[in-house]
């Protein structure tokens, strides 16, 4: 049973409509169809939130378990799954090493006799390793033991939601930054990235923003004051009787693509690491971007190159729907063309 349909069945058996189970959670019903649908992931913080209203571990939220067989085809012994387990085949080795092991002192005649020491071996050895399930996975770099602790079966979730973050948060517009020096003030550094990241609620004001709007923004993510307002050469001239911004004509660079590459998560801070792709076209179908999406997750993507390696770090603000505080940003482009 997948993620999906665990969400589904709690709220059936707590006759909950995906509205009451939003409000719940604090995030809107959209976000709740979207989970059981499968078309999003919930961030980390609701995970933990589901999994305690639903009384089971993150693990066992995230795993995929198998449907129970009807009971009329149920077999008199339990059939032996063909993917066991990881610590059920551990397991198995274990005991028939051990077996091995009993039947070999048992059965030899000299086994106390010092000249024929008994060929035992410690138990530790008899971990085996298995072989890596998610291989065929992009995992240069894995992701490191945080809290909660993700495995690496949870890398293509972890991708898909780090995707929609560096999206939706416009990364390629942050500005660079370390965690000692602290974000820039000059507003110049924040104004296409205050713009893009709330581009599909301009309406009729598109290519305008206010003085108040730029100062609180930069404060909700940066929580540092935005500098003096001017205008900046060829992208935004600013009115200081209405205080406002009106972008020149242009346009904002096309969405990039995102691939984590790790993450670690300590006392609530979030570093990332990940690779920015562009693409090689334009004008792509939205069934043809989510082919290049699923593409690029499995390293089958040819119409993707590598822009940079950035890391950036950040906590989820508890006020502001988990929205990030950025703490640093980083950014080293492969190529000068690039940057």
């Amino acid at each position: 049973m997948s993620l999906p349909q665990k969400l589904q069945e709690y709220r059936q058996r707590e006759k909950l409509s995906q509205e009451e189970l939003a409000n719940r959670l604090g995030v809107s019903r959209q976000s709740v169809s979207k989970w059981e649908q499968g078309l999003s992931f919930p961030e980390t913080d609701k995970l933990i939130e589901l999994s305690t209203m639903m009384g089971v571990t993150i693990d066992s939220l995230l795993k995929d378990s198998p449907e129970p067989p009807p009971p009329e085809e149920a077999p008199t012994e339990p059939p032996v799954p063909s993917k066991s387990p990881v610590w059920l085949k551990a397991l198995a080795v274990v005991l028939i090493v051990l077996v091995a092991v009993i039947a070999l002192i048992t059965l030899r005649p000299n086994a106390g006799d010092p000249a024929h020491p008994t060929e035992t071996a410690p138990i530790n050895q008899t971990e085996t390793t298995l072989p890596n399930e998610t291989e065929s996975l992009p995992t240069e770099t894995v992701p490191q033991q945080t809290e909660p602790a993700f495995r690496n079966e949870d890398l293509a979730e972890l991708q898909a939601w780090f995707f929609d973050f560096a999206r939706t948060y416009r990364l390629d517009y942050l500005p660079t930054f370390t965690e000692e020096a602290g974000p820039p003030t000059d507003v110049a550094e924040y104004l296409d990235w205050a713009f893009a990241i709330n581009l599909d609620n301009w309406g009729e004001d598109k290519g305008t923003m206010t003085k108040t709007y730029i100062a609180d923004t930069v404060w909700q993510y940066f929580r540092t004051p935005a500098g003096s307002h001017r205008s900046l050469e060829k992208q935004w001239e600013y009115d200081s009787v209405t205080e406002c911004y009106t972008a020149y004509p242009g346009g904002l660079k096309q969405l990039d693509y995102y691939l984590l590459t790790g993450i670690e998560i300590d006392q609530g801070k979030y570093t990332v690491q990940a690779t920015r792709f562009r693409s090689r076209f334009y004008g792509y179908s939205q069934e043809e971007e989510a082919r290049l999406i699923a593409s690029q997750f499995d390293g089958t993507a040819t119409d993707l190159f590598a822009v940079s390696e950035l890391t950036v770090t950040f906590r989820l603000d508890p006020d502001a729907e988990s929205a990030p505080i950025f703490l640093s940003y980083s950014e080293e482009f492969l190529s000068d063309l690039y940057s």
